[in-house]
């Protein structure tokens, strides 16, 4: 779903800065087992998991293919635009977008 929107909200060749913070949360399915509290909750990296796991964007980025998603975009990985006052470009049940001509920042949000 956040490949999607941003393929309709960014056009362009220029190279833009992104930074995803957030979390997805974990699986229902892991948060409803008995033993989760336990083992599994340290053995068990949750993707997207906002500042506490480095690879993150590095994992969105390149794993789902967002470079390449639309044939055109090109985006550098950064972690300094929270502070920024990006005005919002989108606002989904997901996530939100922020950003300007040259930055993107998506906040993930966890239900």
């Amino acid at each position: 779903m956040v490949i999607s929107d941003l393929n309709e909200l960014i056009d362009g060749e220029e190279i833009v800065d992104l930074q995803i913070t957030g979390t997805i949360g974990d699986s229902p399915v892991l948060e409803n087992m008995p033993q989760y509290e336990g083992v599994l909750s340290r053995l068990i990296q949750t993707t997207f998991s906002g500042d506490s796991w480095v690879f993150d964007t590095y994992y969105f980025c390149y794993y789902y293919d967002l470079n390449n998603a639309n044939g055109s975009n090109h985006f550098q990985i950064v972690e300094d635009l929270v502070d920024q006052e990006l005005p919002v470009l989108f606002d989904g049940y997901y996530e939100t977008i922020y950003g300007d001509e040259t930055h993107i920042l998506i906040v993930l949000k966890e239900y």
